[in-house]
């Protein structure tokens, strides 16, 4: 198990979302309506103000700042993003992280701090909204959020708080400290919709926000959150303050306690229990070590056995080389002299499209072994495992956790594409030389596994994956 990442959907929607979806599916509703009464429940339930459902938390980011910027003034909104009189958003060095894109795909200008004298200084009348990424950096310390919401309150300037992957327990500790809003994703741990997020704190930001959002022709136009999404969204939260978490903790644990019984008689391992530091991906941890010398498989090795194995099993990385050897043969390196048997698709027999041009396998070139490098005569091996609530939702759409370049390569099979993710364009690219033979033609069939794999993800079990070749044709280019 690898935790309720966006990468592996998240988290197994629960079925009283499922029915909530279904049950909206088969009604007209007015969107403003709906999401006035949805708000103002939202807010009671997680002890905010009020609260809206969005299109996933980066939503949510991307919705507060343009209500920090336009408020519900139209003309504002229209001006996005080339004008605009509050055109800044101080972010803590701390914060700093991949998903902050929410804020600068508005079009503000980024105003880093490393300090409580620094975000002083720096707030100012083109301060639109001060954004921080909860994790423990931002629990103590003189940029801790309940200082930084100390400060901006002195100057009026509304606090975000994203709180994406963490536990909507009330009251809520980010509204306590002097939040002005928090982000949350709805389908990680509250079990919602995959699609779906949320966005509470002060009524008047949060009524900007939908304003700013769809069905409203404004700035935010794109973040269309569906009657069905609101609804599942809603049926999550309730059931999350009816849900007996000590229990899900426990049956999570008996499942690491259980693979940790199993590994008891094997030598040399050895196991320790991780708890999450906090309020994100809350679920306990299984590292497992032992020495490669004695059961003769690293680490990295294991990960790769695991996730080419019938049922596919993630998790959540693992470590450990082979000193001074070759490594082992790998479905991902051309050298080698063996394969590592991958699963692969049935054999095709029907075609369904015009003028159809069915996949080829292309000529890999040698790809370095980069990871693979003398170390110690006794290597360190770990492998994490991760329980929690999320399962697999299909198993041509998981991905390996990808260790290193040369391990999460895998070339097709004979019989059709394997189900796990190829990184062939990239590996073509990093070899030092092409291989003798190689040509023009050869560099482009390279490109052709991961376009042809991704529109495969969509196809039903059993059926040959046939392409147009206007579909290679834009590959190819």
């Amino acid at each position: 198990m690898v935790g309720t990442f966006t990468l592996f959907c998240g988290s197994r929607s629960l079925p009283q979302v499922k029915q909530a979806m279904f049950e909206a599916s088969h009604y007209f509703v007015h969107l403003d309506e709906l999401m006035d009464a949805v708000g103002k429940e939202i807010g009671q339930l997680m002890g905010a103000e009020w609260g809206i459902a969005t299109t996933g938390c980066e939503a949510a980011i991307a919705l507060a700042t343009i209500a920090c910027i336009a408020g519900t003034n139209p003309e504002k909104s229209q001006a996005l993003p080339y004008v605009m009189s509050k055109n800044q958003v101080i972010i803590p060095k701390h914060s700093r992280n991949p998903y902050d894109f929410g804020v600068r795909m508005t079009g503000v200008e980024i105003v880093e701090v490393d300090s409580a004298e620094e975000l002083r200084a720096k707030l100012s009348s083109r301060t639109a909204m001060i954004y921080i990424l909860s994790g423990p950096a931002a629990e103590s310390g003189p940029l801790s959020i309940p200082n930084i919401c100390s400060i901006a309150k002195e100057k009026g300037v509304p606090v975000f708080v994203d709180a994406a992957a963490e536990e909507p327990i009330t009251p809520n500790i980010h509204i306590q400290h002097g939040a002005t809003l928090v982000g949350y994703s709805g389908g990680k741990c509250m079990r919602g919709p995959q699609s779906a997020g949320l966005l509470i704190g002060q009524k008047d930001l949060c009524r900007a926000a939908y304003f700013q959002a769809a069905p409203h022709h404004n700035y935010g136009r794109a973040f269309k959150c569906s009657k069905e999404e609101i609804m599942g969204l809603l049926a999550a939260l309730r059931q999350w303050y009816k849900r007996d978490h000590a229990a899900e903790q426990r049956e999570w644990l008996s499942w690491l306690q259980h693979i940790e019984t199993r590994l008891k008689g094997l030598p040399s391992v050895t196991a320790e229990y991780l708890q999450p530091e906090d309020l994100s991906n809350k679920s306990p941890r299984l590292r497992i070590h032992w020495d490669a010398t004695q059961l003769r498989i690293t680490g990295t090795e294991l990960v790769t056995r695991l996730d080419a194995g019938t049922p596919r099993i993630m998790v959540d990385g693992g470590s450990g080389v082979r000193p001074n050897a070759r490594p082992a043969p790998s479905p991902s390196c051309p050298t080698c002299s063996t394969r590592v048997k991958i699963a692969s698709l049935p054999t095709p027999t029907t075609s369904a499209s015009p003028n159809p041009v069915t996949t080829t396998i292309p000529s890999f070139p040698p790809v370095p072994h980069r990871l693979f490098r003398a170390s110690g005569p006794s290597p360190s091996n770990t492998v994490v495992v991760w329980a929690s609530s999320t399962l697999p939702c299909n198993r041509t759409a998981m991905t390996s956790p990808a260790p290193s370049r040369a391990s999460s390569i895998a070339p097709p099979s004979k019989a059709g594409f394997a189900p796990r993710r190829s990184n062939c364009t990239a590996a073509w690219r990093s070899a030092e030389t092409p291989s003798r033979g190689t040509s023009k033609e050869k560099c482009r069939e390279a490109a052709w596994p991961e376009s042809l794999r991704l529109a495969s993800m969509a196809r039903p079990p059993g059926k040959q994956f046939v392409a147009n070749k206007s579909l290679l044709k834009s590959v190819c280019r």
